[in-house]
């Protein structure tokens, strides 16, 4: 309910104690510049028992709003804007409705590094159950969160970069360029490795194909996820040969396969990606907009410990054909 403003005389107070009896406005910006007594309400200096005219009262109650210029009714404090019942501390806390309570399960806070909310605690969580229990970056290896390939950012503009291990590709002016020859009697490979471990269990890889390669005979391009292990499986790979673009996999349990997914002729996507979730690996892509889901594989591998891999690469062969791939940026928009 409004109350009637005094339209003759209003009170005003400076902050050094001063009261003026005037109608003039004097400015402040928050309640510290007023005297005691005085609240600094819309810029101005006035007494607390004394709205202005034709303004509703802040009612500073549990659940409304607050600011240093419309403080909080007695020993409510001013938690995020909102007046609420208590200090309300945690990086997993929430006032919204005047009473402190964790933040929904999922919700994501930056000072809990790994960890999103769990929903029950306003503290950070320890540890996880599933892969809402992380934070965007990292994947839950129960009970942990660790990063997952997703986290892993690289725009190839650094020569001699430490996180690849290169036999043959080139990495410079902000690409990274896998070329390779084939040769009589011998076998060419080019290749550039990852020599970082990380799961790729609820989380994704994508790489933008810069330059896809202009395949002949006997060779093959692949990008592959593959477990850091003498057997190298399970692998999850996208191959580049005669055939088009082609999904392929190699399982723990012996399951081998592969799946032509875009057909020798038409330009691959521009954009390509490995993900898993729900004990599924998905083959993904886009040529400008949203992912398309191409191919799909259900697994049972913990996919914990996992090498990237980009390789070119050609039989035992007559004739010095050359091809290349190029990828601008991995895991960036």
């Amino acid at each position: 309910m409004k109350r009637a403003g005094i339209a003759s005389l209003v009170v005003f107070a400076f902050a050094c104690g001063k009261t003026v009896f005037s109608t003039e406005r004097f400015a402040c910006s928050t309640s510290a510049e007023c005297a005691d007594g005085f609240e600094c309400r819309g810029g101005e200096c006035l007494r607390g028992d004394v709205p202005d005219a034709g303004v509703e009262p802040l009612d500073g109650g549990a659940g409304s709003a607050c600011s240093a210029a419309n403080p909080c009714e007695g020993t409510l404090r001013c938690i995020d804007g909102v007046c609420c019942t208590s200090a309300c501390e945690g990086p997993c806390a929430s006032c919204a409705q005047g009473t402190c309570v964790p933040l929904p399960a999922g919700t994501e806070a930056a000072s809990c590094n790994a960890y999103a909310c769990d929903g029950v605690s306003t503290s950070c969580a320890t540890t996880c159950t599933k892969v809402t229990g992380c934070n965007t970056g990292f994947a839950c290896v129960a009970p942990t969160c660790g990063r997952c390939w997703s986290s892993v950012k690289s725009e190839f503009n650094q020569a001699g970069d430490p996180a690849w291990a290169l036999s043959g590709a080139v990495i410079g002016g902000g690409q990274l360029s896998i070329a390779v020859t084939s040769r009589n009697g011998m076998s060419s490979r080019s290749s550039a490795t990852s020599t970082e471990t990380l799961p790729l269990v609820g989380c994704d890889v994508t790489f933008e194909l810069t330059a896809a390669p202009a395949v002949v005979a006997g060779y093959t391009g692949r990008v592959v996820l593959r477990a850091d292990n003498l057997a190298r499986v399970p692998a999850f790979a996208w191959e580049f040969d005669t055939r088009g673009l082609v999904a392929s996999w190699a399982l723990a349990d012996g399951g081998v396969g592969e799946q032509v997914v875009v057909p020798a002729g038409t330009p691959p996507p521009r954009w390509l990606r490995l993900e898993e979730s729900g004990g599924q690996v998905v083959w993904r892509s886009r040529h400008a907009t949203d992912f398309t889901t191409l191919h799909t594989l259900p697994h049972a591998e913990s996919l914990t410990g996992m090498k990237l891999e980009f390789t070119g690469e050609f039989p035992p062969q007559p004739g010095n054909e050359r091809v290349s791939f190029s990828v601008d940026s991995l895991n960036l928009p």
